[in-house]
């Protein structure tokens, strides 16, 4: 194989495949590799398939910013293709005057970071939603949830795929190399390099 691709991206986890997804809708010539011999088999695999909503990120911080961006965008995104998902919510509990302290600390950075509908529970409204529950006060995040991680890779390999996006499996990088504004790829399991 002796290719030339204008976007090479290496890994086809959950980030990987987003990438591709989005390049894919205004480019040609990607290309996507991963070691394995499916998409999505180490840290898009081992998460807790939480939908977060940046309320723990220093606020201002890109992270927090992309974060709660993303959040809609994921909603939008499951919604639009039938991903299972559930705007469930997430509740933080204290217990102490200490904790509620830190609680009240957590809204006003939720708030700050633009994290919508974020707000404090008495501890009847906190059982109200969850009668399981033991708190003093809880702070409620609606905008957290839930999705099907997998089925959320699995649409976005197909959509770039569609958009004639080449995946190829069970090729490990060994080297990158740069020669006259030419990056080269060769493969620890392949005599095969691929050029960008």
């Amino acid at each position: 194989m002796d290719n030339n691709f204008k976007f090479v991206i290496i890994g086809a986890g959950v980030v990987g495949l987003a990438i591709a997804e989005h390049l894919s809708r205004y480019f040609d010539n990607i290309l996507v590799i991963e070691k394995e011999n499916k998409f999505g088999l180490h840290t898009s695999s081992r998460n807790s398939e939480v939908i977060h909503s940046g309320f723990y990120y220093p606020n201002k911080s890109l992270k927090a910013q992309l974060c709660v961006k993303g959040n809609k965008m994921i909603y939008e995104f499951c919604s639009k293709y039938n991903i299972p998902h559930k705007k469930c919510g997430k509740l933080i509990v204290a217990n102490s005057d200490v904790e509620i302290n830190k609680l009240n600390k957590i809204f006003l950075l939720a708030k700050d970071n633009g994290v919508e509908n974020a707000r404090i529970l008495s501890k009847q409204e906190s059982i109200d939603i969850e009668p399981l529950i033991r708190c003093k006060k809880s702070l409620l995040i609606p905008s957290t949830g839930i999705l099907d991680s997998h089925l959320f890779m699995s649409k976005l390999e197909n959509l770039a795929i569609s958009r004639d996006t080449t995946i190829l499996y069970q090729l490990e990088v060994k080297d990158i190399s740069i020669d006259n504004n030419q990056y080269s790829i060769s493969f620890s399991n392949d005599d095969s390099r691929i050029k960008t």
